[in-house]
């Protein structure tokens, strides 16, 4: 008789079913990732990964009911805006969950990219060093001379830098005949895996005075190399036949991709029948090198058939986090901008009460605007907690690749975009309701 429907029945749902979900989706994460054997159980890991992200999910309405209760002593606005929340919570939790799930791939995708991003003492080299290369191709006789030169000369018009000739370490003509090319195998420093595999490491140089010098180390016969390496460690390729296992010593230094870090004695050279073929050579300035010198030295490779390298500012990842962060924000608020409408519809003779108490255009804004805000902020605590929690399980054997937040981002996600929600809200709804006004017509 009053045309009023009833009062929405909320199902009670408790926490006991996420916490189960999430403690076994951890404990199946962890153990189904061995960092240091690169495999991984494929089925441990995407069922434990699906048990996660349904925890996740699954806390969506408790949230909600989470934060109708906090907000008792808000603004009348923001109080309505939690209260419809958790009334029409069939649509305000799928809403959330949908949120989340969003947000949480974006937030993946951010922790995982800084976590590959490389510290001040990890990458090919620091912004002190340069190495210029030979590369592959066959460089006579005749040309090297110039290209020594030239890099000489350059490396003497900068102040403070130190050049290192290098010689890679190549193997005898009977591994290149086994292997059916013309090309000499250059010879590198490998960790063995297991009786059949192995991983390359780093490539191997011959240890010439300089950079035994550099490295505080003197020629040793008993010593066939050094290295800041560890773990098991074989020179590859080697020749089909048997050879004695490499006597390899240890040495202290940060271990850059590309700096000469395994150095092959005469002793070695001469105990493997291994021969030795210009490669390059390392600079290393007591400061950074600065853009004008490094396309100087680009100039220099250009005209030499050489190439130069420098310290990678792995620009790919922060291309990802950044397009992470946008599409996640993006289809955060596509939902949200669907969700948003169907509550304020479904409240709409809520809204009416308020219109004919007195509310003004103030108060429409507000609920909307704190409706849109409240999801987006959830969503955003639930992504970030949920997609910790993954990583966390699955970097459980080292947890110091995850020491690198990516900060800038997961302060947009869990600040800004509330704040953009909330302001996009607050200025679609300023026009009074069609339904409002037919009904004061009627």
């Amino acid at each position: 008789l009053s045309e009023r429907p009833p009062h929405p029945s909320s199902a009670r749902r408790s926490l006991l079913i996420p916490i189960i979900l999430l403690a076994g989706g951890v404990a199946s994460v962890s153990v189904s990732v061995d960092f240091d054997t690169g495999s991984a159980n494929p089925w441990t890991l995407i069922g434990g990964a699906l048990a996660i992200v349904a925890g996740v999910l699954l806390t969506s309405p408790v949230a909600i009911r989470a934060a109708a209760a906090a907000g008792r002593r808000a603004p009348i606005a923001v109080r309505l805006a939690l209260r419809d929340l958790s009334r029409y919570q069939s649509r305000s939790g799928a809403a959330l969950a949908a949120i989340t799930l969003s947000l949480g791939i974006a937030v993946s995708v951010m922790v995982v990219a800084a976590a590959a991003a490389d510290g001040a003492s990890e990458g090919n080299l620091s912004q002190n060093q340069l190495l210029i290369r030979t590369g592959k191709d066959f460089i006579s006789p005749e040309e090297l001379p110039q290209m020594r030169t030239a890099v000489e000369n350059f490396a003497a018009g900068i102040d403070g830098t130190s050049l290192y000739a290098l010689d890679a370490v190549i193997g005898h003509d009977s591994v290149a005949a086994e292997q059916g090319g013309d090309a000499v195998p250059p010879i590198s420093l490998a960790r063995r895996i297991n009786s059949h595999t192995s991983r390359f490491v780093t490539t191997l140089y011959f240890a010439t005075p300089e950079l035994l010098a550099r490295a505080g180390l003197t020629d040793d016969a008993t010593v066939d190399a050094f290295t800041v390496h560890t773990g098991d460690l074989l020179f590859e390729p080697l020749a089909a036949r048997d050879t004695p296992p490499p006597r390899i010593e240890h040495y202290d230094a940060t271990a850059y991709g590309s700096v000469p870090t395994a150095l092959l004695t005469q002793g070695g050279l001469d105990r493997y029948g291994f021969s030795r073929r210009p490669a390059g050579w390392f600079l290393e300035a007591n400061r950074p090198f600065t853009p004008e010198e490094i396309a100087a030295a680009r100039d220099i490779a250009a005209a030499t058939r050489l190439y130069v390298e420098v310290r990678d500012q792995e620009s790919s990842l922060l291309a990802a986090r950044a397009i992470a962060t946008g599409v996640g924000a993006f289809v955060a608020l596509c939902i949200l901008g669907l969700t948003i409408g169907l509550i304020r519809s479904e409240a709409g003779r809520d809204l009416q009460t308020l219109v004919a108490a007195g509310a003004t255009s103030f108060t429409r804004r507000a609920l909307t605007a704190a409706t849109s805000g409240a999801l987006a902020l959830l969503g955003s605590m639930l992504a970030i907690a949920g997609s910790y929690i993954a990583l966390i399980a699955i970097y459980i054997d080292k947890p110091g690749e995850l020491a690198d937040v990516p900060i800038v981002e997961l302060t947009a996600l869990l600040f800004g975009l509330p704040l953009v929600a909330a302001a996009a809200g607050w200025l679609a709804t300023g026009r009074e309701p069609a339904v409002i006004t037919r009904h004061a017509l009627d």
